[in-house]
């Protein structure tokens, strides 16, 4: 006949575990210390330094240190959140920005084409306009240049008209005169 068995929680045996657990423990120390090395992580190495301390518990101190490290993880993690939402609306303002900058340019592009047109054009052009009124006022110039002579011409015969007639004045006194 065969007696089932069922498993038991019942302590057969003790061992102290010593060198289990000093082995289990350099290994943990081991592992920390790669890799603090690996990642260059200062807080690793702390806690491999902890670990290796022949304190009476050093689990509860690296439970601890744990903690903190999980704390601190987090409260990275919302700082980069924190950050990293204000850079993505950065980059819609930025982005939103440069449309409109965008928008801006073609406006004055197309302003600054009108203005060249208003500038160079060929018959009513600004520049067209100065040169025309250069000509203009040079021919001004001279067509006054060349009234003004003529109105001193005129003026020296008219002076001498006037003194023939102031002559012929006192010769037609003197006739008037001896006539009397």
């Amino acid at each position: 006949t065969a007696v089932k068995t069922s498993p038991s929680f019942l302590q057969l045996g003790r061992s102290t575990g010593l060198a289990k657990s000093v082995s289990r423990r350099g290994q943990a120390i081991q592992f920390l210390r790669q890799e603090a090395h690996a990642r260059s992580s200062t807080k690793l190495a702390h806690l491999a330094v902890l670990l290796s301390s022949e304190s009476a518990n050093p689990f509860g101190k690296v439970l601890g240190e744990i903690e903190k490290m999980q704390e601190t993880i987090v409260a990275e993690g919302k700082a980069d959140k924190k950050k990293f939402d204000w850079c993505a609306a950065e980059r819609v303002k930025s982005k939103e920005s440069k449309s409109e900058k965008e928008t801006q340019i073609g406006s004055f592009k197309a302003e600054l084409l009108e203005l060249k047109g208003t500038l160079t054009g060929p018959v009513d052009g600004l520049e067209a306009t100065l040169v025309k009124a250069e000509e203009d006022l040079k021919e001004n110039e001279e067509d006054q240049e060349k009234e003004t002579a003529d109105r001193k011409k005129e003026n020296k015969e008219y002076q001498k008209n006037i003194a023939n007639l102031q002559n012929a004045q006192g010769l037609v006194d003197k006739a008037l005169s001896v006539l009397k």
